[in-house]
Order: structure tokens, then sequence, then C-alpha cells
């Protein structure tokens, strides 16, 4: 299929774009019944959302161009992990009034960074769901996807807000009677998924 799509490389005189080696190797990972997970370009990890900026840079401008696939079952055990990761960061809400009173901003700060990192990665792992044959609305735990993002966000900011404002009451309520609950259900209803 590579071959097909991309010609022989050694025969051809000019390196297709990474477009067309990404396309080609996209409809190779469907066709085995597998998904590009990870793509690493020189040594760096690129998120798949920032492979847009790369497209039509032709493949010899790199050194080296690593994808990285997954079947169904290490996605589904990826699904699982990540429910595992939701609940236990939950727990660390639990405690959260007491970081504040202590002003331990750091590990406060961390919390928050940790949330919205698995966010973005559960968002972005959202988007292979076809290959499990879950549509992309699935409800999980009674709400999509995109709405979990959204309430988590909009809640991170709120918390952030309360934060800055040295609102220790405020910022404790939201992330320990809103945030945690929606966390733990969130990371309970991926691994009922899984």
């Amino acid at each position: 299929l590579l071959e097909e799509k991309c010609g022989n490389l050694e025969e051809k005189n000019e390196a297709p774009s990474f477009g067309i080696l990404f396309s080609s190797i996209f409809e190779l990972c469907q066709s085995k019944k597998r998904a590009i997970d990870k793509v690493i370009i020189d040594g760096e990890q690129l998120e798949l959302t920032e492979l847009k900026n790369i497209l039509e840079i032709k493949i010899d401008k790199f050194d080296c161009v690593e994808f990285f696939s997954v079947n169904k079952e290490e996605l589904f055990e990826k699904l699982k992990n990540m429910g595992i990761e939701f609940i236990n960061i939950a727990k660390q809400f639990e405690d959260f009034s007491m970081l504040l009173n202590e002003g331990k901003d750091i590990a406060v700060l961390n919390i928050l960074r940790t949330v919205s990192l698995l966010v973005r990665h559960l968002f972005l792992f959202h988007s292979l769901f076809m290959l499990l044959d879950i549509p992309m609305e699935y409800p999980v735990a009674g709400k999509a996807i995109l709405e979990y993002k959204n309430e988590i966000n909009s809640l991170l900011k709120s918390v952030v807000d309360a934060f800055e404002k040295k609102d220790v009451v405020e910022a404790s309520d939201i992330a320990e009677y809103e945030l945690s609950p929606l966390l733990s259900s969130l990371g309970n209803g991926l691994i009922e998924l899984s």
C-alpha cells in the first residue's frame, strides 16, 4: 500500500509530502484494524493535532519519521487505564482545601495541570473510538465526551479564578463538590466502557 501511494522512494526523484505518507499509513492501519496512536519526528513526539502544520513538507526534510499504532485490545486497555487515572486524580481533590490552606500552591497547580492534560488526552483519544466500534457521540456515564470536556474545562477555569483571587473556600468547594465527582463519574464510565 505504501509503495502504491508513495511509490518506491529510492526510485523517485522527489519524496512525497508528509500528508501523503500519513494518509497512506492511516489507510494501512485501518485495513489492519489498527489506529495511529503516536507520531515521532526526529525524536520529538507530536500530538496528532499538530500534524496538520507539516502535511505539505516533503518527508526527506526529516531525518526520522516513526508511526506507532494500536489495535482494539490495546485501545480498550488504554481506555480502562485512562478511567483509572481520572478516578485517581478525582481522589486528589479530597485534600484540595488542605493543600490550599497550607499554601502548597505548586501541588494545587500540578493537580489542575494533570486534569487539563488528561482531558486533552481523552479528547484526542476520543477520535479513535471508531476503531472500537463506539459512535463518537456515545454517552459515557450519561454524557458525551465533548460535554465532559466542556464541563471540566469550565470548572477548571472557575477553580483557577478562585485560586488567583485567593478565595480558598470557593476554589475548594468547586474542586471537591463539583469537579471531583465529575472526574470520578467520567473515570468509572470509561472503565465500564472498556
